[in-house]
């Protein structure tokens, strides 16, 4: 695909993104998407053979495991300043309005498209099993409990912010709670 191309694709990317969190997956048509990112309908599917397809890559870049497996790779980072990468990270993404919407209704898909659960499944496992042993040392239920309670404590937070609280601030009350 040359520059052109790729640039199409992001454009439309960025427009599906925008118009599934204002509107959900199922209550936005590939005809907005179309018009959001000012290309025609055609050449959404292109790039996409089905709306479904282009629903399924956006959701599951919805998703934190981008979050988390950024901090995994880091060799450097083990105990704290993992957890600490993590929560920076995720502050970063789910920072964004759009991104806080678009996880709302990303969450309610994981029981509709296979490859949606899957991601979910390596959140939930593989991911956070990596991370405990990377923040703790080991993989016993006590890290896991911790590392679930994190992630959890987040998107419970993105879902319904607290009125007199800040992501930010919320994140170093998790740090210190859960912080090896």
């Amino acid at each position: 695909m040359g520059r052109y191309g790729e640039e199409a694709k992001n454009k439309i990317f960025l427009a599906a993104i925008k118009c599934f969190a204002e509107n959900g997956y199922f209550g936005t048509s590939l005809s907005r998407i179309a018009k959001e990112a000012g290309v025609s309908k055609s050449l959404i599917l292109w790039y996409y053979p089905s709306k479904d397809s282009l629903v399924v890559e956006v959701a599951i870049k919805s998703l934190p495991l981008d979050v988390i497996n950024e901090c995994l790779r880091n060799e450097k980072l083990r105990g704290r300043a993992v957890l600490e990468c993590v929560v920076s990270n995720y502050i970063k993404k789910y920072g964004d309005e759009v991104m806080r919407k678009l996880l709302f209704h990303t969450l309610a898909l994981r029981g509709l498209y296979e490859p949606v659960s899957r991601s979910v499944n390596i959140l939930c496992d593989q991911a956070l099993t990596q991370l405990a042993e990377k923040a703790y040392g080991n993989v016993d239920p006590e890290s896991l409990v911790k590392v679930r309670a994190l992630i959890g404590g987040l998107i419970c937070y993105t879902l319904n912010p607290m009125k007199d609280m800040e992501l930010k601030t919320f994140g170093k009350y998790l740090l210190e709670i859960l912080s090896p």
